[in-house]
């Protein structure tokens, strides 16, 4: 896990837990240390970034247990962090954004935790490459992101694309 603060700490400064990318089966927080740095900086917030388990060796929901994991402790230690138990914040993006998303509903469900803002970033939320309000994808896009929802899913020899489809909402947004 890694913790930035301000350079100029406060007290009672709001907590932001950052949720890393990487299409759920690659990255780590460390990547994205610049932002972390320039969040602290520029908002005097405290940034929590925690690694979570990927996909591609621990089946869901490994990373969002990590991640809930990461926000209870984020919110047990808010006095040693300088942070405010009413200002917790979650945010990430692409594979970030939707442990964001997932993370938000989760603490919701639990009530054990108040999260006060989300920030999903550009959140991988489905499998699909294109919707009907964005069907042209470039090839380049189009493979990396099939290749993101196989190693997403995919399992034990059963096809990965019918285990997405059967968790599919009947809803059409």
């Amino acid at each position: 896990m890694v913790v930035y603060s301000p350079s100029a700490p406060t007290t009672a400064v709001a907590g932001l837990l950052w949720l890393h990318g990487g299409g759920y089966f690659l990255g780590r927080p460390e990547q994205d240390m610049r932002i972390y740095r320039r969040l602290a900086e520029r908002t005097g917030c405290v940034v929590v970034a925690p690694d979570y388990r990927l996909s591609v060796a621990h089946l869901y929901p490994a990373a969002l247990d990590d991640c809930y994991t990461a926000l209870i402790w984020m919110r047990d230690n808010v006095i040693r962090l300088g942070i405010r138990e009413a200002q917790l914040a979650v945010a990430g993006e692409s594979a970030g954004g939707g442990l964001t998303a997932a993370l938000t509903l989760l603490a919701r469900d639990r009530g054990e935790v108040n999260i006060a803002f989300q920030m999903p970033i550009y959140p991988m939320l489905d499998d699909r490459q294109s919707t009907e309000l964005s069907p042209e994808v470039a090839v380049g896009d189009v493979h990396r992101m099939t290749y993101f929802g196989d190693r997403l899913t995919f399992r034990g020899g059963c096809d990965g694309r019918l285990l997405r489809a059967s968790r599919r909402s009947k809803l059409q947004i």
